[in-house]
C-alpha cells in the first residue's frame, strides 16, 4: 500500500513534475530541506536537498520518512491512507490535524482508491 500512497502523493504533489519548485519544496514529491534533514538525523543517510529532484532518491526519502511516523506506535492503530497523507503533508502530527488537511488527504485518498 505504500508505494501506491506514494505515487499518489506525486500526482497530488506536483503532478509528476521531478523539476517541480515551490519555495523550499522541491521534485515530484515537494521534499523540503528541513524534512531531508530529518531523514538523514533518523536514518543515518546522507541525502542532499537535491536529490528531491532525482526520483528514485525522492522515493526512498518518502518511504523512509512514512516508515518511521506512520506506524502504529506514534498513531496509535495501524497507519491508514489518510494517516500517510497527514503526515507527508505536515509532519508526524499531521494525521490529527483536520484544517486544512481535509482536501489534500481526500485527494491522495481518491487517487490511492482508482489505483493511481
Amino acid at each position: 500500500m505504500i508505494m501506491t500512497v506514494i505515487n499518489a502523493l506525486i500526482q497530488v504533489e506536483s503532478g509528476g513534475d521531478w523539476k517541480a519548485r515551490n519555495g523550499d519544496c522541491w521534485g515530484g514529491l515537494q521534499i523540503s530541506s528541513v524534512m531531508v534533514e530529518d531523514i538523514n538525523r533518523f536514518a543515518g543517510t546522507k541525502y542532499k536537498h537535491e536529490d528531491a529532484f532525482y526520483g528514485p532518491s525522492a522515493i526512498h526519502m518518502a518511504l523512509l520518512y512514512l516508515d518511521h511516523y506512520a506506524t502504529a506506535e506514534n498513531l496509535g492503530h495501524e497507519a491508514t491512507v489518510e494517516d500517510m497523507a497527514g503526515i507527508w503533508r505536515n509532519g508526524l502530527a499531521g494525521w490529527k490535524r483536520e484544517h486544512g488537511n481535509m482536501e489534500y488527504v481526500e485527494r491522495v485518498r481518491n487517487l490511492v482508491e482508482a489505483g493511481r
